[in-house]
């Protein structure tokens, strides 16, 4: 099939919702979405579909979309019209087809976030990302991003227990104007250098730091942290800031 027989229409349905697309072909293919879609003709044929599925051959005069996931579902479809029997999976040649990050933000679903301790003397500063018990998300951090005020090695904590039972400041949306997320961004000073003994807190590793400079964390893969964890980055000595950078989806 020819590329310039294809056409990418987009679609935003809410919950359950239909859209219709008055448009004919002979070949389709959900190039993005953000759960199943039911595709149906108006000449009878039905499918539900997920991402990267699609059929060819169909000669339909226009398609009715369906959500299938139960919630806010945008996505893309391709829409074509040719007699070649060859699906190409880059016709579209558009990376954003393949990048879903714009269809996560459209739906609420990433946020982001810095969070500081001051120094204070004779303490160390600690700052977490929290997903609260009970919170129905499990976090992915995409991005972290940590500092101090001073060179020196700043040591990463993974945790059990909410360091700051009484903060309640949350990641901001990345759709802007929608709610915060349930992730909680925490700050709390402490005189032991893996904080009270109640933080149940495991060191990870350690990363040297250059003063007011922002050291990327290496996440080869993103960090997801369950209901009731946490992660702690702690300044690297007492009087010390620490502070932390997130980027992160909610899932």
């Amino acid at each position: 099939m020819n590329a310039q027989n294809i056409r990418d229409y987009n679609f935003t349905l809410a919950a359950n919702a239909t859209q219709n697309l008055d448009v004919p072909g002979d070949y389709l293919k959900v190039i993005a979405a953000t759960g199943a879609i039911r595709v149906r003709t108006v000449e009878g044929w039905m499918k539900d579909l997920l991402p990267g599925q699609g059929v060819k051959g169909l000669n339909f005069q226009r398609l009715i979309l369906e959500d299938r996931s139960g919630a806010a579902n945008v996505g893309t479809i391709a829409v074509g019209i040719g007699a070649d029997s060859i699906v190409d999976d880059r016709v579209t040649g558009s990376v954003e087809v393949i990048d879903t990050g714009k269809t996560l933000t459209a739906n609420g679903k990433t946020f982001f976030g810095t969070r500081s301790q001051a120094a204070s003397a004779g303490v160390f500063s600690f700052v977490q990302l929290w997903n609260p018990v009970g919170s129905g998300v499990r976090l992915s951090v995409r991005r972290l991003a940590i500092a101090s005020d001073a060179a020196g090695t700043m040591p990463l904590f993974i945790g059990t227990v909410d360091i700051n039972a009484g903060d309640t400041t949350k990641l901001a949306n990345k759709l802007i104007g929608a709610a915060a997320s349930t992730i909680m961004a925490k700050a709390q000073t402490d005189a032991n250098a893996t904080g009270a003994a109640g933080w149940s807190l495991s060191g990870v590793s350690t990363f040297a730091v250059v003063a007011n400079t922002l050291f990327e964390v290496p996440l080869s893969d993103p960090l997801v942290l369950n209901a009731g964890r946490g992660v702690v980055v702690r300044g690297p000595a007492v009087n010390q800031l620490a502070q932390v950078f997130a980027d992160v989806e909610e899932f």
